[in-house]
């Protein structure tokens, strides 16, 4: 199934960082809250943010993964979240590097649609 070249997927993919258009780090203060985040490439994602990335999904979604006809996979997941298209927002405390609160994890990728001769332009968060 051809895309186009030029698509603003692969325009987005071939990009080293997508949010140059923000000062970085991130910052993000309301009222008790005040974070900083972190943009990573799956290529600049540390071993040790791609292990605590794994096991916050595993930790929170792995019953429903169990439950469903899908089941669980740790390889399965871990080669969705190591994608080469994977991006990263990684959320941690502004005062304590060490305190991470979560992340974000989106890629935009080509994806079938009902029509197979047609390939849809998505992003995925």
């Amino acid at each position: 199934m051809p895309h186009s070249a030029g698509s603003n997927v692969e325009i987005a993919n071939k990009a080293s960082c997508l949010v140059d258009f923000l000062d970085r780090p991130i910052q993000y203060k309301r009222d008790d809250l005040d974070l900083v985040i972190d943009y990573y490439s799956i290529d600049d994602l540390p071993e040790k943010l791609q292990t605590w990335t794994f096991e916050l999904v595993k930790s929170n979604l792995h019953h429903m993964y169990i439950a469903s006809n899908d089941g669980w996979s740790d390889e399965g997941k871990k080669a969705e979240m190591r994608s080469p298209t994977a991006r990263y927002l990684i959320a941690r405390s502004a005062s304590d590097p060490k305190d991470l609160k979560g992340f974000l994890l989106f890629q935009m990728v080509f994806e079938e649609t009902m029509d197979d001769d047609v390939m849809a332009q998505v992003a995925y968060w």
